[in-house]
């Protein structure tokens, strides 16, 4: 046999090997790949039973209390905004104001927060959410409809008024797209929720332009992780908030 069948043959033995090496890397990734997959379904699904259990406390602490201030009661509701507020004392002790506020509620978590409250005598009724469903990246038009079941929702509690707070902003800069994008999605459904609110005969409040810069970035002294007020930003907006519960 000549050398040079030899190092031919030499060079395919090292193709195969290498073939085989090759294929068994990525039978190994795809494996890998679907058992990172796996993990995340089940870690996906451990999370929103956990947020259901969540959601089910708080609507049973809902139903089981009511209030016991004698005085025409306030039911603040919506995300972490109204759940991190302390409005009570922010509005000095003036209104008997009820906190149900849930961090991380998205719009229709509200309604169904609502939907447990067993309170008779609401005066009025305020609304500050949808920052977490635009930040899902779920269409205006879906944002609006939940919106809309919320009305209804709230609605049906009855109450002598209901508040619709603008969605803020976030802090943004040029460096972070993500934001920039997001607050251009809140201006859209602010607009968009201000005529539904005006179609629906209810109070639209507009927050944002005290909250916002030039940009329409959230103002950096209010915040602390560009999302979450501060308690310079909770001074900002609380005597807007209180003047409308207070509004005849």
């Amino acid at each position: 046999m000549s050398p040079s069948s030899n190092t031919l043959k030499g060079a395919i033995k090292t193709l195969s090997i290498l073939l085989a090496a090759g294929t068994l890397i990525i039978l190994a990734s795809y494996g890998a790949i679907h058992a990172a997959k796996r993990l995340w379904m089940r870690i996906s699904s451990t999370q929103t039973r956990t947020w259901n259990i969540i959601i089910e406390q708080r609507k049973n602490e809902f139903s089981a209390q009511s209030w016991l201030d004698p005085r025409p009661l306030n039911v603040l509701a919506g995300d972490s905004h109204v759940e991190f507020g302390n409005w009570y004392q922010d509005c000095h002790g003036e209104f008997a104001i009820r906190n149900c506020g849930l961090a991380s509620a998205g719009i229709e978590n509200v309604a169904d927060l609502l939907s447990a409250l067993k309170e008779p005598r609401i005066e009025n009724l305020l609304l500050l959410c949808g920052i977490n469903n635009l930040g899902r990246e779920e269409t205006l038009s879906q944002c609006l409809d939940k919106y809309a079941h919320l009305l209804d929702q709230a609605r049906a509690l009855a109450p002598q008024k209901i508040i619709a707070v603008s969605v803020m902003p976030l802090r943004q800069s040029f460096a972070d797209s993500r934001s920039r994008e997001i607050n251009a999605r809140v201006r859209e459904f602010n607009t968009l929720l201000k005529v539904l609110c005006g179609q629906r005969g209810i109070l639209y409040l507009d927050v944002t332009a005290i909250l916002a810069d030039t940009n329409g970035g959230l103002i950096e002294k209010f915040t602390e992780d560009g999302l979450h007020l501060n308690p310079k930003g909770y001074a900002r907006i609380t005597p807007k908030i209180c003047k409308a519960l207070s509004r005849n």
